[in-house]
């Protein structure tokens, strides 16, 4: 059976913080609390699935897995209704929020079918529907488990969710993980969920700019960010090259050491993702074709394991990187090599 998920982009303590920030406007405070408040209330949401909806969730499974996903984009019209109204993209000018998300989640899938021949987030043509202008100045984007939730951002902090590559494939990876190795939302499998999504999205924006691991940035959110932010000295909301920045909104551990039993697992994710960029900058080259590959490898085993620990995860990549490169006895040992970098092994 499928896990609900609510696997939200910006976690509970930055938007904590920005609502207790005396620095900032009563009205932007005011966006971060309620927010906040949103994400404690996930559990008893309930989604009211529409006709178009309901045709995206019932395509048949599996019956052609090379047949286009279909992508509904949905209207939530600053409520907190979901999935909203359908709106026809068919006309740019119409919505151009909705024709560019459009647009951004055919690329994205692209990336998952072309490089890992994966047909949707469940690998069987399951269409995409996603909810734009979701609440007011709503600072925040998820994956409920069936579909994407998107918020307009309040402007100075967040600009529009929608807008950012780096929200949906986090988003979307989610999907993929619910799907693969259905891992849990705390503890170590936990942080591994949200370090598998930052990874995916790092490397999708290395695929589409045909960046090198060397040449690429490694920030998770900065494209996301508004004026406001920047102006505080924040560049990203996370840094899988640099964990513990002072230019990201969150500052996390790269070592065991420094594992929070009780951390938020966006925050512990900064582990995990620390040894995906050491062993991609010790392969080398393009991260899509080498070492992504071996983590998705590593989720799609055809085993569900939702207590799955990093020191398992780990030892799924050093498995399957022998078994990928088996020509290439340097590739397994650079994986093992960053795990142990990071205290894992």
């Amino acid at each position: 059976m499928v896990s609900r998920c609510r696997c939200a982009f910006v976690p509970t303590s930055v938007l904590d913080r920005f609502a207790v920030d005396l620095t900032l406007s009563e009205t932007l405070r005011q966006a971060f609390q309620d927010t906040a408040q949103h994400a404690s209330g996930w559990r008893s949401q309930r989604t009211s699935i529409s006709p178009a909806a309901r045709h995206a969730k019932a395509k048949p499974q599996g019956a052609n897995p090379s047949l286009r996903p279909e992508i509904l984009i949905f209207d939530s019209r600053h409520s907190s209704t979901l999935p909203g109204n359908h709106i026809a993209i068919a006309d740019p000018y119409q919505e151009e929020t909705a024709h560019r998300i459009h647009q951004n989640i055919q690329s994205i899938l692209l990336f998952y079918k072309s490089i890992f021949n994966r047909n949707s987030v469940d690998n069987n043509g399951m269409g995409i529907f996603t909810s734009i202008h979701y609440g007011n100045s709503y600072c925040n984007a998820y994956w409920n488990g069936s579909q994407m939730v998107i918020g307009d951002g309040d402007g100075e902090i967040f600009t529009d969710f929608a807008f950012s590559d780096d929200v949906l494939v986090h988003e979307l990876t989610h999907g993929v993980t619910q799907y693969t190795l259905g891992l849990g939302f705390t503890g170590e499998p936990g942080a591994l969920n949200e370090s598998l999504s930052d990874i995916f999205s790092a490397v999708y924006r290395q695929w589409r700019l045909r960046q090198s691991s060397q040449l690429a940035d490694w920030t998770i959110g900065s494209t996301v960010l508004g004026q406001s932010a920047r102006k505080m000295g924040y560049t990203c909301l996370r840094s899988l090259s640099e964990p513990d920045s002072p230019t990201s909104l969150m500052r996390l551990p790269g070592h065991m050491r420094d594992w929070d039993p009780n951390g938020d697992p966006h925050i512990n994710s900064g582990i995990p993702s620390q040894a995906f960029y050491r062993a991609a900058m010790q392969v080398g080259g393009n991260t899509w074709d080498r070492v992504a590959l071996i983590w998705y490898s590593a989720m799609a085993n055809g085993r569900r394991q939702p207590n799955m620990t990093f020191a398992e995860f780990a030892s799924a990549t050093i498995t399957r990187a022998s078994a990928l490169f088996r020509s290439n006895a340097a590739v397994p040992k650079s994986i093992e090599n960053s795990w142990r970098h990071v205290g894992v092994i």
